[in-house]
């Protein structure tokens, strides 16, 4: 039963992976002035730092979606919400205290603030983050119970 609930996790974080990878690749093609800027954690413009992470994002989905090996799965989410968590950290650090624009300018086409969007793109991390480290520590403790392949 846990393991069926699981494969559901994945699918759901793969879900949620392909809205976040279609709107940050949408953005990219976009004029929005903030795009052009450089970002302060790795001193690339926006566009490409959404460039890449909406990659990252969509190939996470469609292992997530065709991938029959779920603790794959689970590790390749756990994978990717913990470089945007350590992202997320990081702007504080280097004196970002701003909204992540994490979608891009998405946000202005909705109309939705972006403190708003902030936020709910940290709960979204955090659905990512703790459901697949937990799914993991599941997988890892019933090794012998659970067939992660299927």
């Amino acid at each position: 039963m846990q393991t069926k609930l699981l494969r559901y996790y994945a699918y759901s974080a793969a879900f949620l992976l392909f809205i976040t990878a279609m709107a940050k690749l949408i953005s990219v093609l976009g004029k929005a002035p903030i795009l052009d800027k450089m970002e302060p954690v790795f001193g690339m413009s926006y566009r490409s730092l959404l460039g890449v992470a909406g990659v990252l994002e969509l190939a996470v989905f469609f292992i997530c979606l065709l991938a029959k090996n779920l603790a794959l799965k689970l590790s390749l989410v756990a994978w990717l919400a913990t470089a945007i968590t350590l992202y997320r950290v990081g702007l504080p650090l280097v004196g970002y205290h701003q909204a992540c624009p994490c979608l891009g300018n998405l946000t202005e086409m909705l109309h939705i603030p972006p403190h708003s969007a902030n936020s709910l793109m940290k709960g979204v991390l955090v659905y990512l983050f703790f459901g697949s480290y937990a799914g993991m520590i599941y997988l890892w403790s019933h090794k012998k119970d659970c067939d992660v392949a299927s």
